[in-house]
This record gives C-alpha cells, sequence and structure tokens, in this order.
C-alpha cells in the first residue's frame, strides 16, 4: 500500500518495470490509497499510468528549474547555490560567505595539512569528521573559486600558495605507498563522474 503515485516512484518506465517484471509475477499488487488504484486491476490501468507520467513531469519541470535557477545564480551573483560547505553560511542575501565561527577551523586544517598530516590526522587534531576534512581541502571554494575555475564573489579563505601546498602534499602521500588508481579497476565505476570536470571518479582500496 503507497499513499499516492507520485509517493511510489516519478519515473514512468521505472514504475512499469517494477509492477509487470517484478511485483505482479510473485502476485504483488500495489494499492494506491489517495487515488484508489489497484495496480492489478485493469480497470485502473490507464489511470495508473497517467498518474505515473504526471508525476514524472512534475519531477522534470521541478529539476529543470532548479538547474536553471542554480545556473542564473552562479552567472549573476557568482555563487554555486546549494547548502553552504563547511566554513561558509548564506547572507541576508542568500549568498554564500566564509562563517567567521567556522573559517578558523578551515585555516587550521590546511595547515596541519600542509605540514604533512594525512586526512585522518587532520580529522582528529580539528574533531571535524574526515569526509568534511577531505571536501575542505580539496575544494577550490576556499581560495575564492568556482568549481569550473571562475572567479567566487567572496574573499579567499587561504591562499592560493597554502592550497598548492596541500593539494600537492596530499597527492603525494596518495600514490607513493602504492601504484596509482587504475580507472581499469573494477571497482571504479563507469557511470560515476564529476560534476566539475567531467572526469571518471576512482576508487582504491588501500587509501
Amino acid at each position: 500500500m503507497v499513499g499516492y503515485v507520485s509517493r511510489w516512484q516519478r519515473n514512468l518506465h521505472r514504475t512499469l518495470e517494477l509492477l509487470e517484471d517484478k511485483l505482479h509475477p510473485v502476485g504483488v499488487p500495489l494499492y494506491f490509497a489517495d487515488e484508489e488504484i489497484l495496480s492489478s486491476a485493469e480497470r485502473d490501468w490507464d489511470q495508473l499510468v497517467g498518474e505515473a507520467q504526471d508525476a514524472e513531469r512534475s519531477s522534470r519541470r521541478l529539476s529543470r528549474r532548479i538547474r536553471e535557477g542554480y545556473a542564473s545564480k552562479l552567472a549573476k551573483d557568482r555563487d554555486p547555490g546549494g547548502h553552504p560547505p563547511f566554513g561558509f553560511r548564506r547572507n541576508a542575501a542568500k549568498l554564500l560567505q566564509p562563517d567567521p565561527t567556522t573559517v578558523p577551523v578551515v585555516i587550521r586544517m590546511y595547515e596541519l595539512a600542509a605540514a604533512g598530516l594525512p586526512d585522518a590526522a587532520v580529522s582528529e587534531q580539528t574533531g571535524i569528521g574526515i569526509h568534511t576534512v577531505r571536501g575542505v581541502l580539496t575544494s577550490p571554494l576556499y581560495v575564492s573559486r568556482l568549481r569550473d575555475g571562475s572567479a567566487a564573489h567572496w574573499d579567499p579563505i587561504v591562499s592560493v600558495a597554502l592550497w598548492e601546498t596541500v593539494r600537492t602534499t596530499r597527492a603525494q602521500r596518495a600514490t607513493n605507498t602504492g601504484r596509482k588508481a587504475d580507472p581499469r579497476r573494477p571497482y571504479a565505476l563507469d557511470m560515476l563522474h564529476c560534476a566539475g570536470c567531467g572526469k571518471r571518479l576512482t576508487g582504491d582500496t588501500g587509501y
């Protein structure tokens, strides 16, 4: 039992695939309470398909508007949009700006990393989760650069020289204890790519 069709799926193809290929063959129908649709009932089939199509149409329209909004914000305000990363906050105009309460922690992270400490040690020293630490140490936002390399609208939190030192230090540590990550390894998923540079994301079981 599902509340309504769009709560179940917002993808017409996926809806039909799951119902026809997975659930119905093993005797499992779905009942959509709001629309009073039973997926296994022939008389409800046209309505079910129509509702699923409307749900996908609405989802696609919303996604398009969000993308357009982010693109407009990026072009007009030099702001990446989205949730503020660690070290930032949004001001009254909803624009990203450095957060004075956490900027010192960001600077500390970079200083520790530049001194050669691995990410786990930086995390332990600052009390910030390791995934957040890695995000901070690899993001160009902290030198006032957007993901595409263009200038952002705020002042840098750390110097370019420090940022480059950290990047070089981390890159050396990532490869000097073993072979470089090979994108042909089976755990490097072909479908995952960086949204910023377009390169394929690869994994390394030892790092």
